[in-house]
């Protein structure tokens, strides 16, 4: 019987019977990959195979359905057809290894993926390790996790990376990018002798252009506020900074100089390591005072929601703010102010608007303010940084009240706050309704986190 194997067709697959020969189903995308029922009903994926014409079939056994997905299977018989192709024994090459290394459980993938998280990513309190972690477990392992480390090869990357690139197009360069680096770990710790992938060139993601128009930016300011809490104001300073996201979130009071108000953010939670100082703008001091109007009692993190934690700003908060966003447009509309459906963005889109729109008419700021808001360093010339102290300050400072002002106009102007300013929370399932709606035309994410930071910004 030959059909596409998933877990419908596997369904009707027959329990072979003591004494009678096995009922195989054969995939009708990867040829020689298969499957039967074994007499006690468990399911087990096979690969057959033929070196060449004048040598017998022969069969390896890939594992059972339930340590392993169909497509897992099916990527495993697809490594082993390339190889096939290539003249190589799959079943040679399996006894080889066998005699090579002792099958130390420690080194499966799966289970080395656990140690290099815990000795090489967690305690290093690496600021991405949240986005390691999720790539490893839930891209990395599933599909080669029941290899050792030293068997992860090009083809079965490659096979990896093809089966994640129909989901998005930035899975497989994750995915890569944080094997390679699991995998030199092994090598730097001598528990494998090289690195068989290190040919395999990373897909280069392109440079995300997403520019908020102005109706959109006065929506998301609308939305925020309809927020009705902390994180409503940790987003408006988000906006008016504009900073990276878990800079803002994660602002400490004991950064601020609330005497002069001035925000000195420490290079550990910076990008490229420098510190930053920003002079805070009177919008943003207003904000920061709100949260707490007692001097004596600023401690800890200054967007809270229990005093303890700071308020995440991840991929639950942005369905909010766009269910929320939503309801503006539709008020707009309702209004007679029609708008553009709103393209997939996040919430790291909002240092490029500022930035691309303070440069435009009729702001025309120069592009070396900007990098400095931005705090980039890429594009300081060597003698800039030897011989000029001054890292612009103040000119940023004056930058950011022009935006604060712009920011101002949106939510002054006369079509702003559709349906009045004050507005009823939305119910949950009327928020899973609107986001629904909004993103209909949205790639589909995969994330713990949509709010992803470009790796070029």
């Amino acid at each position: 019987m030959i059909a596409l194997i998933n877990l419908t067709a596997l369904k009707n697959l027959p329990r072979t019977l003591k004494g009678q020969k096995r009922q195989f189903i054969w995939d009708s995308r990867i040829i020689g990959f298969g499957a039967y029922r074994t007499t006690r009903g468990h399911v087990v994926f096979v690969y057959q195979f033929r070196l060449s014409p004048d040598r017998p079939t022969q069969r390896i056994t890939i594992g059972k359905l339930g340590p392993l997905t169909p497509d897992q299977a099916r990527m495993i018989a697809a490594g082993a057809a390339l190889e096939v192709a290539t003249g190589v024994d799959p079943i040679a090459k399996r006894r080889e290894a066998l005699k090579l290394v002792e099958r130390d459980e420690s080194l499966l993938l799966s289970n080395f993926a656990q140690h290099y998280l815990k000795v090489s990513v967690d305690a290093r309190k690496l600021r991405s390790a949240k986005d390691i972690r999720f790539t490893i477990e839930n891209d990395i392992c599933p599909r080669l996790g029941h290899l050792l480390i030293s068997e992860i090869d090009i083809p079965t990357t490659e096979a990896m990376m093809k089966d994640l690139a129909r989901r998005s197009k930035s899975a497989p360069r994750s995915a890569l990018i944080q094997l390679k680096a699991m995998l030199n770990y092994a090598k730097d710790t001598h528990k494998i002798d090289r690195v068989l992938i290190d040919a395999l060139k990373s897909i280069q993601s392109g440079k995300r252009a997403r520019v908020l128009t102005r109706t959109e930016l006065t929506r998301f300011i609308e939305a925020i506020h309809d927020l009705g809490d902390v994180r409503g104001d940790a987003l408006l300073c988000l906006l008016l900074l504009p900073k990276r996201v878990n800079e803002v979130a994660a602002m400490e009071w004991r950064e601020i100089d609330d005497r002069n108000w001035v925000w000195t953010l420490p290079g550990r939670r910076t990008k490229n390591s420098t510190e930053e100082t920003i002079i805070l703008p009177p919008k943003v001091i207003e904000i920061l005072q709100r949260q707490q109007p007692n001097p004596n009692l600023r401690q800890g993190f200054v967007f809270t929601l229990d005093g303890s934690h700071y308020a995440r700003l991840g991929s639950k908060m942005k369905v909010s703010v766009d269910a929320y966003m939503h309801r503006r447009i539709e008020l707009a509309a309702a209004q007679g102010q029609l708008m553009d459906p709103v393209k997939y963005w996040v919430f790291h889109d909002l240092r490029r608007t500022a930035a691309t729109t303070l440069r435009k008419k009729p702001f025309f700021v120069p592009p070396h303010v900007l990098e400095a808001m931005l705090h980039h360093t890429s594009s300081i010339a060597p003698l800039q940084t030897v011989y000029q102290i001054d890292n612009g300050e103040d000119e940023v400072a004056e930058v950011l009240v022009t935006w604060s002002n712009y920011i101002d106009t949106l939510i002054t102007d006369e079509n702003a706050w559709p349906g009045g300013k004050n507005l009823d929370p939305l119910s949950k399932e009327e928020i899973e309704a609107r986001v629904a709606s909004l993103r209909a035309d949205w790639p589909k994410r995969r994330g713990p986190n949509d709010d992803e930071e470009d790796a070029e910004d």
